[in-house]
């Protein structure tokens, strides 16, 4: 018995079974930078923080990324909770963070995914725009629009509650919003002006996303969703296979329902939010991997916590939902260490 031996092949084991897909490309962009041209679909800010903390884990970029990921997540949720709480109540706050966490995309929160880093930003803004920081939540918004694209939306956020919390008539010589916009882009700018340095092209990292049939184009929102609900064949099996499976069909089938039911119940910025990143999800030729961007648009989770809460059967309502959730988790999570496309 090599005790050493048996702890390298626990990990190796680990690491195998929790890095997958996009992992691996966030591991290779921090090792090797950008290059490969179609990296460049990738959003550098959580790379960059790996890359320059990994020498605290033996320059184990993976390892890294877990620790931080898990980290994120943790204030995430705290994030979250406090926003809910003191825009709601303290039940659905309580009911938000357990719909959260028994969500079958949890998974992505736990590896070297920008889920965990982008919610925590995003929560965080939102807590500093309640509270009218607005220099704050510009500096955030900075660091959510070099995560991920959809980061981009708190400048147009912050701008609209800005104004919103304004004694009107504004004065135009209030210049204080512009500068709070352009600082608010700045994440986004620097990557931009990166990509047209090294590749000639500001707006590279929508022309690297061609290597993707999936995210080549755009088409009318929710064309392939109402082509899914048109062609919806439900199979049961118990054999894990690669076929794609529902999971980014049925999330965007319960978002979309939610905001009918009940998107004039969250707070306009909230909304307003929601509505942007189900919009840029919808016009994506295909609905695959949909599941884990809408699963960091945390209004979702506030929408489906108000509905079981104003149910007159809330609580077996919510242990049917929470049932579902759990046993769908497990069913992504067997799929994702077997090494299966999780939806």
């Amino acid at each position: 018995m090599n005790p050493i031996k048996d702890l390298n092949d626990f990990l190796y084991i680990f690491k195998d079974s929790l890095c997958k897909w996009d992992c691996w490309i966030y591991t290779l962009i921090t090792d090797t930078g950008y290059s490969k041209p179609w990296f460049c679909a990738f959003f550098p800010l959580f790379p960059l923080i790996v890359k320059n903390l990994k020498i605290l884990f033996n320059g184990n970029a993976f390892y890294t990324a877990f620790i931080l990921s898990n980290l994120f997540c943790f204030f995430a949720v705290v994030f979250l909770y406090n926003l809910v709480k003191d825009v709601y109540s303290e039940k659905v706050a309580l009911y938000t963070i357990v719909f959260f966490m028994a969500s079958p995309t949890i998974l992505f929160y736990s590896t070297f995914y920008t889920e965990s880093l982008f919610l925590m930003l995003v929560t965080l803004f939102f807590l500093l725009i309640n509270n009218k920081k607005w220099f704050y939540s510009a500096l955030v918004a900075a660091l959510a629009s070099a995560t991920r694209n959809a980061g981009i939306f708190l400048s147009f956020i912050l701008v609209f509650e800005y104004f919103r919390n304004q004694k009107w008539p504004v004065k135009l010589s209030d210049y204080r919003i512009i500068l709070y916009f352009l600082i608010s882009v700045t994440g986004l700018i620097s990557f931009m002006i990166f990509l047209k340095l090294k590749y000639d092209d500001f707006f590279y990292f929508i022309k690297a996303t061609q290597n993707w049939p999936e995210r080549n184009g755009f088409t009318f929102p929710l064309w392939d969703f109402l082509k899914w609900l048109k062609n919806i064949t439900v199979t049961f099996q118990f054999k894990i296979t690669h076929d794609r499976n529902n999971l980014s069909f049925i999330y965007i089938l319960i978002t979309v329902l939610l905001i009918f039911w009940g998107i004039r119940k969250i707070k306009a910025d909230q909304a307003i939010f929601l509505l942007m990143v189900v919009l840029i999800i919808s016009v994506q030729p295909r609905i695959i991997s949909c599941s884990r961007y809408l699963s960091s648009a945390f209004p979702v989770w506030i929408l489906l916590a108000l509905f079981v809460v104003e149910n007159k059967r809330e609580k077996l309502l919510y242990k049917i939902i929470i049932f579902l959730m759990l046993f769908w988790q497990f069913y992504m999570n067997y799929r994702w260490v077997a090494g299966y496309w999780v939806d």
